[in-house]
């Protein structure tokens, strides 16, 4: 007897996470990117805390998520387009380690 697969929905963009999904994620909704430096600073304080030197930019992070994390992290100016280099390679990925890790936390509840 062979096993069914249930179907797998991605949901890409802006509020994505807050749209149909909001109500059937654990442990809760995703942050929309103006709320994501405080999780991230809750959730990994030793470096995005208070105590982290990424804490001196908070305000850029909260403000824009995504540009700061271009400029501060990646090294790239916002303006390049993909593929051009800006970032060091290791440096770059070492820079999404936490994000990766947050996000992986989420899961659908089921429902």
């Amino acid at each position: 007897m062979g096993s069914k697969i249930g179907d797998i929905t991605f949901l890409f963009g802006a509020g994505a996470s807050r749209g149909g999904t909001s109500n059937h994620v654990v442990p809760h909704t995703p942050p929309l990117m103006t709320e994501l430096y405080g999780q991230l600073a809750h959730r990994f304080p030793d470096s995005w805390g208070h105590l982290s030197p990424r804490a001196l930019n908070s305000r850029r992070y909260e403000q824009d998520f995504e540009k700061a994390f271009v400029e501060l992290e990646l090294g790239k100016a916002p303006g390049l387009p993909p593929g051009v280099p800006g970032a060091p390679g290791l440096q770059a990925l070492e820079a999404q380690r936490p994000l990766a890790v947050y996000f992986s936390e989420f899961l659908l509840n089921g429902d």
